[in-house]
């Protein structure tokens, strides 16, 4: 199996852009580019499922200039009047081989996919023979593109619904089981920026409980928060989002609660304490837009490279849209840059339409 070939300089970002989350159309023409910009000096590629296939964005972080970024076969990519995109998509910037791994729906056809600097696609073939495309839910890989981690579904000898994390060794012909977890849901993953082990979120159907835990790549496992570890964390089912983002320097691990969906929770990996930081946005960067302000807080986040500051998406306002259908609710999102360590106020950027499902990542 050749190894993984990856993209040049951004970040990435599953977000929204150009067409309606809720039911919208395309607010503006954007530039497009048919390459990514040959330097790394604060870049977002950003995708967006516009409801008929992903849309891919290069954001400037530093002043919110927006671009799309054009496949090369774009007809086969985005095809009119279909939803080509599934309900879980995920991208990761690969910065050895310059490109793009994208497991998702292009041309309504499963991937994964690889997607090089200048827009161009190739499926990613190299797969065991007794594994699916299909079968690669949350297809994630790791920092140096060697491995590639994904969600195993099945019944156990009792007939309970398990999903544990499953691992391909991208030099080989085989993939195994990595780790055991109790019977439940894994909402989300992220590899260590070692690529040594990953971090997961995971709902036990039997305690009926969240948890946090750190998977090694001997399948060794630790719960770093579970309802033992953190009386004051509510860990009932679908208190924490489904994300979770390990830092580049490898000391926090940062996802969202329901009851503090403003702020990130950081968790410290070397003391186990878990600290917070508010990022309220200013209500006034969305004024313009009309409407009341939508409270669903941070719907998606990435680190900066350096640790430092987060992209958020985030804030926003929602108003009524009339069509020929009625009246339908568009909603925005602003992206924000935020220093982690700091009380300010989050920069905007520039708004992006909302839709369900959203992944960034910062390259610089």
């Amino acid at each position: 199996m050749k190894p993984l070939r990856l993209i040049p300089a951004a970040l990435l970002l599953t977000l929204l852009p150009l067409a309606a989350a809720c039911g919208g159309a395309p607010k503006a023409t954007l530039d497009g580019r048919d390459d990514l910009p040959d330097d790394k000096d604060g870049l977002i590629l950003s995708i967006a499922d516009t409801g008929t296939g992903p849309q891919f964005l290069v954001v400037d972080p530093d002043g919110g200039d927006m671009e799309t970024w054009q496949l090369a076969d774009s007809r086969g990519i985005q095809e009119d009047g279909k939803s080509c995109a599934g309900a879980q998509h995920r991208s990761s910037w690969l910065p050895e081989d310059d490109t793009v791994f994208f497991n998702g729906q292009l041309g309504c056809a499963d991937g994964p996919w690889l997607l090089d600097q200048n827009g161009d696609v190739e499926r990613f073939k190299d797969l065991p023979d007794d594994l699916d495309p299909e079968d690669l839910t949350g297809a994630l890989p790791s920092p140096d593109g060697g491995r590639i981690a994904f969600i195993e579904t099945y019944q156990d000898e009792d007939d309970e619904d398990r999903e544990d994390v499953a691992v391909i060794d991208v030099a080989g012909e085989s993939w195994e089981q990595l780790s055991q977890l109790p019977p439940g849901e894994i909402l989300a993953m992220d590899w260590s920026p070692t690529g040594d082990a990953l971090a997961i979120l995971h709902w036990d159907t039997d305690e009926e409980s969240l948890s946090i835990r750190r998977v090694d790549l001997a399948g060794e496992e630790t719960v770093l928060i579970g309802s033992d570890d953190d009386g004051d964390l509510d860990l009932d089912e679908g208190r924490i989002r489904p994300m979770l983002k390990w830092s580049p320097d490898g000391a926090t691990l940062a996802f969202v609660h329901e009851d503090e969906p403003q702020r990130l929770q950081l968790l410290d990996l070397a003391t186990g304490e878990l600290d917070e930081r508010d990022m309220e946005v200013d209500e006034d960067d969305m004024m313009d837009k009309g409407g009341d302000a939508d409270d669903s807080g941070i719907n998606a986040f990435a680190w900066s490279p350096d640790s430092d500051e987060v992209v958020l998406a985030t804030g926003g306002r929602c108003f009524k849209r009339l069509t020929e259908a009625g009246r339908v609710a568009e909603c925005t999102d602003l992206l924000y840059t935020a220093e982690v360590a700091a009380d300010d106020t989050p920069e905007a950027l520039t708004d992006v339409l909302q839709l369900d499902t959203m992944d960034l990542n910062w390259v610089r």
